[in-house]
């Protein structure tokens, strides 16, 4: 539908794929001192933020955001260092976005892409239905069975989950995303620099795919 995919199958798998590379082309922007260097990551990083918006998926839209506020809040650095970086960044993405936007094509594409439109209302109703048959089928209805009953996916992983393992199931998938996030945000807190910058490149990472799954079932992302 004239949306970015690459090599992926979907513009919605694409999208939060370049998130995580994107954060980590920004710690480089950061750390390096040679001015040629930092010229190299801020290219890499707007070329990956271009990707993100070619996929034109709302979702991979809001895990960027989200990521990128977290990774900021808990990368080490002053509060006027992260402030020159994020002006820095915003100075030199936004007329190159704009330019991009104002291509007809681009242009035409986003306006279909914001906003509610009639798949989405199928998604809406098959999550319902998904959480109908959760509470018919307490233990689950088993693995990957939502589509073939359905005819339509979930399109939201907590839901997939409720519906296919039951609720001892989501239980205890948010006890391991829970432990997971906990143990990612302790070593971001740790003396070693280096250390804990990848440790905020990853657990921004993790807080934006978790809401990323909140609208596609990341499951299948393998």
């Amino acid at each position: 539908f004239g949306r970015v995919a690459s090599v992926f199958k979907d513009p919605n798998v694409f999208g939060p794929f370049l998130v995580p590379a994107a954060l980590y082309s920004i710690y480089y922007f950061e750390s390096k001192n040679n001015l040629a260097t930092r010229c190299f990551w801020l290219a890499i990083f707007l070329i990956l933020s271009i990707g993100v918006l070619l996929s034109f998926s709302r979702a991979a839209w809001g895990n960027y955001a989200i990521s990128a506020c977290v990774y900021f809040i808990l990368s080490a650095g002053s509060l006027k260092q992260r402030a020159l970086t994020v002006f820095v960044l915003v100075i030199i993405i936004l007329p190159v976005i704009s330019a991009i936007l104002f291509q007809p094509q681009v242009a035409e594409l986003l306006n279909q892409r914001v906003g509610i439109h009639g798949y989405d209302s199928d998604r809406f109703g098959t999550q319902l239905a998904s959480l109908q048959l959760a509470t018919a089928y307490p233990l689950g209805i088993g693995p990957g069975q939502t589509e073939p009953i359905l005819s339509y996916s979930t399109h939201s992983l907590y839901v997939r989950i409720v519906a296919e393992y039951g609720f001892l199931g989501i239980l205890s998938f948010l006890n391991f995303l829970v432990l997971t996030f906990m143990r990612s945000l302790r070593h971001c807190f740790r003396k070693t620099k280096n250390t804990t910058q990848y440790a905020a490149i990853v657990t921004a990472t993790l807080t934006g795919i978790l809401f990323n799954s909140i609208f596609i079932d990341t499951l299948h992302w393998r």
